[in-house]
Parts: C-alpha cells; sequence; structure tokens
C-alpha cells in the first residue's frame, strides 16, 4: 500500500462523512442481467468504488451512473432522455443504477413484429408494458430508430373519445397528434380500432387483434 492510496481513502472517508445527511437516494441496479452503458453527457471519475459513485451521483442531483468494478471507472450521467434507448456493452463487470423514483423508462425492443394485442401480452412477461404516449420529440426518435411502433394506449368502447394507459393515466381524443384523417374507428367483425401506434407519419388507431397492422413492440420497462 503507497501514500497516495491511503490519502485516497482519507478523502473519500471525509466527502461521505460530509455528505452523509444528503445522501438519502436509494438506487437501483438496471436489468441485473444485461450489461448496459447509457447514451448521453456524463463526467468520469477513476479509482471510485461503488459506493463513492453513487456519492458523486447524488451530490450533484444526476439521471443515473455506470460503474466499471474491474476498472474501478465511474461515469456519471446527466440530461437523459425520458425514454431511453440503452445501448449494450462487452464489459461484464459495469453495472448501471438509476434512482428509484427515476421518471427514466428504458425501453426494450421485442424481436419480430406482433399485434397490439399480442406486443402488449408480451411486455407483461417483461415486466414492463407498451410505451405510453411519448412526446412529439420522443416519438420521432424512436420512428427513426425502430419505424412503425406500437403505442401503449387505447380506449374501451367505439363511441368514446377518452384513452387510457398503462400507468393511470388518461388522454382525450383532442390531445392526440393524429395523422390527417384519424381516428377513423374502422370495424370489422371481432376486430376494434382501440388501440394506437405511430405509423409513417404521425399516430393512428390499429386494430388491436388482428396480426395484420403488425408494429413494432417497443416494452417500457422501469429499472428492476
Amino acid at each position: 500500500m503507497n501514500i497516495r492510496y491511503y490519502l485516497l481513502v482519507i478523502i473519500r472517508l471525509f466527502l461521505l462523512r460530509r455528505t452523509s445527511a444528503n445522501f438519502n437516494i436509494v438506487y437501483k441496479q438496471m436489468f441485473r442481467n444485461l450489461y448496459l452503458t447509457l447514451p448521453g453527457a456524463y463526467s468520469s471519475h477513476n479509482e471510485c468504488t461503488k459506493i463513492t459513485c453513487a456519492m458523486f451521483c447524488s451530490q450533484s442531483n444526476c439521471d443515473g451512473f455506470a460503474y466499471d468494478a474491474a476498472a474501478n471507472v465511474c461515469k456519471i450521467y446527466h440530461g437523459l432522455y425520458t425514454f431511453l434507448v440503452p445501448a449494450t456493452t462487452t464489459i461484464g463487470t459495469l453495472m448501471t443504477f438509476v434512482p428509484v423514483d427515476s421518471p427514466i423508462i428504458f425501453i426494450k425492443l421485442l424481436p419480430g413484429y406482433w399485434s397490439w394485442n399480442s406486443a402488449q401480452a408480451e411486455c407483461r412477461n417483461h415486466e414492463g408494458n407498451l410505451i405510453p404516449m411519448p412526446t412529439k420529440a420522443e416519438e420521432d426518435r424512436l420512428h427513426s430508430i425502430y419505424g412503425e411502433f406500437f403505442i401503449g394506449v387505447y380506449k374501451t368502447s367505439q363511441g368514446s373519445t377518452t384513452y387510457y394507459d398503462y400507468y393511470g393515466n388518461e388522454l382525450q381524443q383532442s390531445e392526440i397528434r393524429w395523422d390527417t384523417n384519424q381516428p377513423n374507428n374502422r370495424a370489422q367483425t371481432g376486430l376494434t380500432e382501440f388501440c394506437l401506434g405511430r405509423l409513417a407519419v404521425a399516430i393512428h388507431d390499429l386494430y388491436c387483434e388482428s396480426h395484420d397492422t403488425i408494429r413494432r413492440a417497443i416494452c417500457a420497462v422501469y429499472a428492476n
């Protein structure tokens, strides 16, 4: 052990003691079975532990942090998208964390194409739901990456103008960024256009049950 090491230990203990009264943010690891790095701006800190990494994050009111246990490197992230597309990495010692109360939703693309109902059911198997209504910027960003996709918003009857998501939110028909001539509320025997999706230009109402309107399934999954 050299003098530099002991000095670092003393400094870290001092910082922990100095900030202990404010160190009340609880973090949760994102997707424990995957090693992920977050796209976005970050500051990097060397020779860290996971605890000091969390401390730096809480001090700066960060959106999340990534800690590489092998290199002892900490990355503190700010300004992430509400809908965050994690980028995979091959570093098997990298752990990524976000605050427990984080508003950030990590999205998981399901392979293949789905009907709206089957996509929602599969998202539930991944402990998530189809993504709720995105902002215009988020919607365009997701479309640029994935193409046409389902939105986890639906109504419950043919004449209704109120839509719901799986997070307890209600949207009125007038609040939705519809494509031209939408919603058109088409009806066929056994099929209902009660569900939403982003198509080439904007949002459409779609058959919930039918596979002839297959789109990409994107699940919204909070970190576990």
